[in-house]
């Protein structure tokens, strides 16, 4: 049995694979809390709407950012045009919190597992994970490293090294695990 806790992801977008392997293996687990946060509101509509039976579960419309306030969610143009270049690129000002805003408005605790998917922002994401508290330690980090530079990259892994992480990079998912080692 796996212990109880909580599953945060972050950037969830509408959660419509159902072959998603996060997404089978939450649902067996009713007494864990998910916490799926997303800012953009159609996505975010969606998103409630296919995960609606899930039990336990919180929806957060927001955007992690540095600073908290209304912002302007976007990614960068030239990356939703390199992806879908006849893609209609439009701005939608959504409310935003830093990572620990969120975890205090939330009541969010015990999080065994976090999953960054936030198109190129993973490691703003990932650096303001409070670590360094005791009472913050996940079992799993996972980020999308694929919109990330190589700076940025390098930077997430010394940080996530620096508090005790193992850490894989997987080609195929363009994702980084980051496993606690303590």
């Amino acid at each position: 049995m796996f212990p109880s806790g909580t599953y945060l992801q972050i950037g969830a977008n509408t959660m419509d694979n159902p072959n998603d392997p996060f997404l089978v293996h939450l649902g067996k687990y009713n007494h864990h809390r998910k916490v799926f946060m997303e800012p953009i509101p159609a996505y975010f509509q969606k998103l409630k709407q296919n995960l609606a039976s899930m039990p336990n579960t919180t929806f957060i419309n927001a955007a992690i950012s540095s600073t908290q306030g209304d912002q302007i969610c976007s990614f960068r143009r030239e990356h939703i045009t390199k992806l879908l270049p006849n893609a209609m690129v439009e701005s939608v000002e959504v409310e935003s919190l830093t990572v620990r805003q969120m975890l205090q408005q939330h009541d969010i605790s015990d999080v065994l597992v976090v999953l960054i998917d936030t198109e190129g922002f993973d490691w703003q994401v990932v650096r303001q994970l409070p670590l360094h508290h005791a009472s913050f330690r996940p079992v799993l980090i996972v980020f999308e490293h694929q919109h990330l530079s190589a700076g940025d990259l390098a930077a997430a892994v010394d940080f996530l090294h620096g508090h005790g992480y193992a850490i894989v990079h997987d080609s195929k998912t363009l994702n980084t695990f980051a496993l606690a080692m303590s």
